[in-house]
Order: C-alpha cells, then structure tokens, then sequence
C-alpha cells in the first residue's frame, strides 16, 4: 500500500520595500543566500568572529533596505556568536534560509 504524502506549503512573507530600492533589493536577496551558506562554513570551522561580522552587518542593513526581520535575525546571529552559541547560531542561520526561501517582496 503506498502512503499519501501531503505537501505543506508553509505561508508566504509578503515584505513591502519601498520602490525606489527595486534595483537593489534582488542583489541584497541574494547576499543574505550568500550569508546562510557563508555562515554555516563559518560554523564549521568554529570561525565565531565571521559569524559575528556577519550578524552585526545584516544588523545594520536589514532595516535600511526594509526588512526588518533581517535586522533581528542579524541581532541574534551576532549575539549567539558572542556567546559561542552553537545551537543559537543555528537556529539564526536556520531561520534567516528560511525566511529567504518565504519572502515575497512587494514594492510600494
């Protein structure tokens, strides 16, 4: 007998950024990608201070390009790396791949 499987679709994060950054906010998408993978090698190799840097940058350009969960995403992720928390840095870099993966942005 095979087993049905349901797919469930997890709920898309609609992000309203203002139209004027529609040149910039694709670019900015796909940095953060580039963080998630950066940071996981990061981890790997027990590297805290890029783990760090890391989280303080998209700290301070989440909020600029209008996402605000970037911001606090970066917050925790540099915190856990002060900390040395490799749990806590996991989960930041868990739930920064994905919100990426669920955002939709809409521009204003």
């Amino acid at each position: 007998m095979v087993q049905n499987e349901q797919v469930v679709e997890r709920a898309r994060l609609r992000v309203h950024v203002r139209a004027d950054f529609a040149n910039l906010v694709p670019d900015f998408i796909r940095n953060r990608r580039v963080d998630v993978e950066a940071s996981r090698a990061a981890l790997q190799a027990g590297d805290f201070d890029t783990l760090r840097v890391r989280g303080h940058n998209m700290a301070g350009n989440g909020g600029a390009f209008g996402f605000p969960d970037i911001t606090d995403i970066g917050r925790a992720l540099e915190l856990a790396a002060r900390s040395l928390d490799v749990a806590g840095v996991e989960a930041c870099v868990g739930r920064l791949a994905d919100y990426l993966d669920r955002i939709e942005v809409v521009y204003a």
